[in-house]
């Protein structure tokens, strides 16, 4: 898969609808260092610091895509590649939350846009991932809400490579009954609950 690399972008989501409009063809994904202007769910801010993992999938189907079930795909997506590749198990709050220690390790946001022709769409999978602690730790509003996964370097392009191709798998069968199990196989269980 086509890889597109920044040092900073505003939103690699919206990186990722100017290539499209600037003609790509094929699917691809986005990766930048940082965010000047990352967003997750309802327009919210997504704090994008260098050295977490900054990236949009973008994956061309050939029907309209449901974006709830692209999204629990790509959490499903981004939880098993950390976990194949570094063996830490990570858990999802609904619906697009990445979960690592009990505190929030990242966010997905998935959008769509159709071609100009209106017979071809893309699913463009936002991800972001804190791998490690920002400098100076999280800001105030975070702190005691936002974790990070790793205390060590990671090998931020293999864990790239890995969420997209995996992400572009599962994509063609999301909704499917396996990926909804292990959708639900991952998620955070309250206390008091089975």
């Amino acid at each position: 898969m086509k890889k597109y690399c920044f040092d900073t972008v505003d939103s690699t989501n919206e990186e990722a609808r100017r290539i499209i409009r600037s003609g790509e063809s094929c699917s691809f994904y986005v990766i930048a260092a940082s965010q000047t202007a990352g967003r997750g769910q309802f327009g919210r801010e997504f704090y994008s610091p260098p050295g977490g993992l900054y990236m949009s999938v973008c994956i061309k189907l050939d029907t309209r895509p449901d974006a709830a079930c692209l999204t629990q795909a790509a959490a499903v997506a981004a939880c098993e590649s950390v976990e194949e590749l570094y063996g830490l198990g990570l858990k999802i709050k609904p619906v697009n939350d990445i979960i690592y220690e009990s505190k929030k390790a990242g966010g997905i946001l998935v959008e769509t846009a159709a071609e100009y022709s209106g017979r071809e769409y893309y699913a463009i999978f936002g991800i972001g991932l804190n791998l490690r602690e920002p400098p100076g730790g999280f800001p105030a509003h975070l702190s005691g809400i936002a974790g990070h996964i790793f205390e060590h370097e990671v090998d931020i392009d293999a864990l790239a490579e890995r969420i997209a191709r995996t992400i572009s798998e599962y994509s063609r069968n999301s909704g499917s009954p396996v990926i909804i199990e292990k959708y639900i196989e991952r998620l955070v269980r309250h206390e008091g609950r089975n």
